[in-house]
């Protein structure tokens, strides 16, 4: 046989071959979209965390003097559990 069958030989082998190792592996570009979605994800997660404690606090207040006072604003008040009603009574 040829040297140029064997080469076509093996060429054929590779080629049918590809798509098996082409599941199997992940190309950099693959791994690398991974780990930008995973940091994207933590940083949208951050960003939340931040717009999610800016309404503790009112509106800035600059004082005659130049300072700037930022006032938190006052916790709500835990909602007080009232004792259930005994049957046949209303609560008033």
């Amino acid at each position: 046989m040829t040297p140029r069958f064997h080469l076509a030989a093996a060429a054929l082998v590779l080629l049918a071959a590809s798509p098996v190792l082409a599941q199997q592996q992940n190309s950099p570009a693959d791994d690398a979209a991974e780990a930008a979605k995973e940091a994207l994800g933590k940083i949208m997660r951050s960003l939340s965390g931040v717009i999610s404690s800016i309404p503790q606090y009112q509106m800035p207040e600059v004082l005659p003097n130049g300072d700037i006072i930022l006032r938190r604003k006052p916790a709500p008040a835990p909602a007080q559990k009232q004792p259930p009603t005994p049957p046949g009574q209303t609560r008033t």
